[in-house]
């Protein structure tokens, strides 16, 4: 079914929230309009259209209820943990054994190894708190009767033969769309039990064939590249979610992006991946930004050295501009240049659009970068962190344009649509974060969770705030007025609250226009 946009938002928030009974002004908030007189003709003629797409008549209907003088309420129980499960997309299938018939007397041990490895791939992708890491274990099945298909991101086939006074079991994992071999590998077990008490770790091959598959999800060698392909720093970031969540988890993979470069000192690939993730870092909540010279000093020399190697990798290519776009330097020009050359010659629509979408609302060209943004949109895969930063650049972007109500549009649109557990990696509630960058310099009020937020804040949080969004977006304006559209509803806000003292000179700096219109354009007299 195809839904507007409005219907959209109302139709995920009520599905988010079954059996809850929402307000008319509840839902309309989430359609990003503030016309009271209007408000119980648009909700109501919104449901009235959701019904009818729904074949949900209001006498007798299934799926969205009215509670008179209340709101609406969606009626239809969701599924179960288990029921969501099996209709989640497979992440490891783990076909039908081959050579089990063969094997004999010898079958138990050999069934034992496969339990043990099924175990150690369990735990090591923990399916059970990530249903992404769905695995399916088909492995007793026999290969030549069995009905499935090979589905699943991944496919690892294992493969069993008794020699002499060993058995062994082949292992060889595939990329699922491509049939790509990802990896091969052996375990090797004595014929003779008991094995459980002297054998090698088989759970162990289980944390080989994980960081393979990372390595490959990262690097993605010999994989044809398309369209809808994200930038490199979601490919890595969604790897390194997939295994390692976490900012415990971002420093691990630092740790393996530098043993490769130890071993392999001209891994051009790996240096760029390295610096993604200093990026990264750099816009995690819980880094201190207070001196970032020393990351983007190790940036700027790992991008320039493997700008060279890497011109015929479109995404690692995009990359370095961006990312030589991010630290300045003298290096914008150039970081511009790859872009534009990219939008001429990739196929990688959804990475470039992005990228160069990106770079024009910096710039200054904010309809062009808006366009670009929504184009990179449509390619873009639903719910995930990659449609997040492109809704929060078209929101920034239409906030330095001045365009107040269509910033909140996107942004309630967003906050609705995008899965609580995709704002990964921040310390404090990520909507409440995104919504306080993003709030409206139009003297609109606050809204209540806003406030709210507003009340648990500290000076030196309020501080570390503004220091926070003006290093990971707002520096990146050239044009002072867009700085100054994008910070002015967060900086009133918080000036109000904490007054002048807590705005950072790097901000007086940035915007002084704007602090002097709201009283912050001179440093407090400290005793």
């Amino acid at each position: 079914m195809k839904f507007t946009r409005s219907e959209r938002a109302l139709l995920t928030l009520l599905l988010s929230k079954p059996g809850q009974i929402l307000s008319r002004s509840q839902l309309l908030n989430t359609i990003g309009t503030d016309d009271s007189e209007t408000t119980d003709r648009n909700i109501d003629y919104l449901i009235s259209r959701l019904r009818k797409k729904l074949k949900d008549p209001k006498k007798n209907a299934k799926y969205i209820g009215t509670q008179y003088g209340e709101g609406y309420l969606w009626l239809a129980n969701p599924l179960s943990k288990d029921e969501y499960q099996s209709g989640t997309p497979i992440f490891l299938h783990i076909r039908p054994a081959h050579g089990l018939t063969l094997l004999q007397h010898h079958k138990p041990n050999a069934t034992w190894c496969l339990s043990q490895l099924v175990t150690g791939l369990k735990a090591a992708f923990d399916p059970s708190n990530r249903p992404s890491n769905r695995i399916v274990d088909n492995s007793a099945q026999d290969p030549n009767t069995a009905a499935e298909k090979d589905q699943g991101v991944f496919i690892l086939e294992p493969s069993f033969i008794a020699i002499k006074s060993e058995l062994h079991c082949a292992i060889t994992v595939r990329d699922g769309r491509t049939k790509n071999i990802i990896m091969a590998d052996r375990i090797t077990l004595p014929i003779q039990p008991p094995l459980e008490q002297d054998s090698p770790d088989i759970k162990g091959h289980a944390q080989i064939i994980k960081d393979k598959i990372w390595q490959y999800l990262t690097y993605q060698d010999n994989v044809p590249h398309t369209a809808r392909d994200v930038p490199l720093a979601f490919r890595l970031d969604d790897a390194t979610a997939l295994f390692h969540p976490g900012y415990e988890g971002l420093k691990k993979v630092e740790g393996l992006l530098r043993e490769t470069l130890q071993k392999y000192p001209e891994d051009h690939c790996s240096k760029i991946l390295l610096a993604t993730l200093i990026h990264t870092t750099l816009l995690d909540e819980s880094h201190d930004i207070s001196d970032t010279r020393a990351e983007e000093n190790e940036m700027e020399t790992l991008l320039l050295d493997a700008l060279p190697h890497v011109q015929n990798q479109p995404l690692f290519y995009l990359a370095v501009a961006k990312l030589l776009f991010f630290i300045g330097r003298g290096h914008a020009h150039l970081a511009e240049e790859i872009a534009k050359e990219a939008l001429h010659n990739e196929t990688t629509y959804a990475a470039t659009f992005a990228v160069n979408g990106q770079m024009r609302i910096y710039l200054g060209d904010i309809e062009d970068g808006l366009n670009l943004l929504t184009q990179s949109l449509e390619l873009s895969e639903k719910g995930t962190q990659f449609q997040i930063f492109l809704h929060v650049l078209r929101c920034a972007g239409l906030m330095a344009a001045e365009r107040w109500d269509d910033s909140q549009k996107e942004l309630a649109l967003m906050l609705s649509s995008i899965p609580q557990d995709q704002f990964r990696r921040t310390s404090t509630s990520p909507q409440l974060s995104l919504a306080l960058m993003l709030t409206p310099g139009d003297n609109r009020p606050a809204s209540p969770p806003i406030m709210a937020m507003l009340a648990k804040m500290t000076p030196e949080t309020a501080e570390g705030y503004l220091k926070r969004s003006h290093y990971t977006v707002v520096r990146l304006f050239r044009q002072q007025k867009h700085r100054s559209n994008l910070l002015r509803g967060s900086l009133k806000l918080l000036t109000e609250r904490f007054g002048p003292g807590i705005v950072p000179d790097v901000v007086r700096e940035s915007v002084p226009e704007l602090c002097a219109e709201l009283g912050a354009d001179r440093p407090p007299v400290r005793a």
